[in-house]
């Protein structure tokens, strides 16, 4: 018994190494659209994407069952530097709110253009 013990002990430890202080389950950037998370009620996914505000796009959340995910907040925008016109990245944070499965669609565009966006990034939350 003493180690089945300790495999629960470690199974755990690996658990919250796994997960973040804050319940943030994975950080997801460009090279992980398509990726499945798996998460449980309570627990956020953080998205980092790059952009670039000052040529008029923007990151938005185009598409998400919000009966399981929820953005939360407004996301940051930080700048990669203090020169005029420099790029930077975008973060969304999601929480879990409810069991099933969301498909979420994120579109980079200017929002006054009726075109294509410049480009999408999409990601699969499978809460339990």
């Amino acid at each position: 018994t003493g180690g089945i013990v300790i495999l629960g002990v470690l199974a755990l430890v690996l658990v919250l190494l796994t997960r973040g202080a804050d319940g943030v389950v994975r950080t997801l950037r460009e090279g992980d659209a398509g990726e499945v998370v798996e998460m449980t009620v309570g627990e956020h996914v953080v998205v980092k994407l790059a952009g670039n505000p000052t040529t008029g796009f923007t990151w938005e959340v185009a598409q998400v069952d919000r009966a399981v995910l929820v953005p939360s907040g407004e996301p940051d925008y930080e700048s990669e530097s203090d020169a005029e016109g420099a790029g930077g990245t975008y973060t969304f944070r999601f929480a879990a709110v409810g069991p099933g499965e969301a498909e979420v669609l994120m579109v980079y565009r200017r929002t006054w253009e009726e075109a294509e966006p410049a480009d999408t990034f999409t990601f699969r939350a499978l809460v339990g």
